[in-house]
């Protein structure tokens, strides 16, 4: 009789993970991983957005206020667009019960969530009957979503690759491309910036601050991206002193840059920010103290490509390289950092798996 292996790991693991599967494949054992089937945690259609992790759901960036309930039906139907679910599906899938009838339950609940998402509830244009049979989500609002993440995508294998001037782009393309430099999350909305690319989770954080010097002036030091969030039963989008849970630090580089050495590199340069933050030694961009306790778990991310010097420094750094050998990663545990490096090929790979489903759905290919 065969045997099954079931493994889970937490936030931050999946590359102990991914070694554990290179190593059972290579020995030519069947493969099933949850992973590969988790939905997108984040889904946008033009003005709803609704935020997996959180559950919650905003129309032109207020809260709906949907109940349990209201969010699993809204969910189960936009995770699906397209596709047509009879009221006993609907039913069976969210409450976990034989149907036995329930209709009007149904029905009451898709009312009330038009009411709270759709600009005129009396002329849906998310939820719509499909007469005779049930509701579907507008596969049509997925579209503008979709395409927009193949544009980006597109974009950002061009300028990984060289230009006609036989040079590579500078850090700042790349930079703007993933998120808007010298802005915060408090001045631009969700849409308008891209770290999906890197991970769907970056957009949840309860701040984010891209190119800002620490404290706002002018000369101090800055990192390229940095991602701080709270508790989510404390987290309100602003600093409010409360110490954070996470803090997030990216440093990004130009495209195949090798110029690298032990005193200076992109992990030095990050594990140096952490430490400052770590000594209370810096202040958001609004003057306020970033505050951070023992506990307080810190990741850092180094986009840049994995050249001979970098080799060099993660050998010497006793980093241990991901299965496809486009990455790299290292915990201390006494310090609660993890560090990860990510080359922009395995950026560029990693969000086209994740986006696939997506892309499938409606027949999108990229352009290059």
């Amino acid at each position: 009789m065969g045997k099954m292996f079931a493994a889970a790991f937490n936030d931050g693991e999946e590359n102990i993970f991914d070694e554990l599967i290179s190593f059972i494949e290579k020995r030519g054992y069947n493969i099933f991983k949850l992973s590969n089937v988790f939905p997108i945690n984040y889904l946008k259609y033009d003005s709803l957005s609704i935020n997996v992790k959180y559950r919650t759901v905003e129309v032109d960036g207020k809260n709906a206020d949907l109940t349990n309930y209201e969010f699993e039906i809204l969910y189960l139907l936009a995770q699906n667009p397209g596709q047509v679910f009879s009221k006993e599906q609907i039913y069976s899938q969210v409450w976990q019960e034989p149907y036995f009838g329930a209709e009007d339950n149904v029905m009451s609940l898709i009312r009330r969530i038009r009411k709270k998402i759709e600009p005129n509830p009396a002329k849906p244009i998310y939820i719509l009957t499909v007469w005779g049979i049930g509701y579907k989500f507008n596969r049509a609002a997925l579209a503008e979503y979709v395409v927009h993440r193949r544009i980006i995508l597109d974009l950002f294998s061009k300028g990984i690759s060289i230009r006609d001037d036989g040079k590579f782009n500078l850090e700042e393309y790349m930079h703007n491309l993933i998120y808007p430099m010298r802005t915060t999350s408090d001045q631009i909305p969700y849409e308008n910036h891209n770290l999906w690319l890197i991970d769907e989770r970056l957009s949840f954080c309860q701040f984010i601050s891209s190119d800002k010097p620490f404290d706002n002036k002018f000369g101090e030091e800055r990192t390229d991206i940095l991602v701080l969030d709270s508790p989510v039963a404390i987290a309100e989008g602003k600093n409010s002193g409360v110490a954070y849970d996470t803090v997030i630090i990216f440093e990004l580089k130009r495209p195949m840059r090798d110029d690298y050495n032990m005193e200076r590199n992109p992990i030095t340069q990050l594990i140096d920010y952490a430490q400052k933050i770590m000594d209370g030694e810096v202040k958001d961009c609004n003057h306020r103290k970033i505050t951070v306790t023992n506990s307080t778990q810190f990741y850092l991310y180094a986009v840049c490509d994995i050249m001979p010097s970098l080799e060099r420094v993660l050998d010497r750094m006793s980093f241990t390289r991901t299965p496809d050998r486009l990455g790299a990663y290292f915990h201390n545990g006494t310090m609660h950092i993890y560090i990860e490096v990510l080359s922009y090929d395995k950026v560029r790979n990693d969000s086209e798996k994740r986006n696939k489903v997506l892309f499938d759905k409606l027949g999108i290919q990229s352009n290059i």
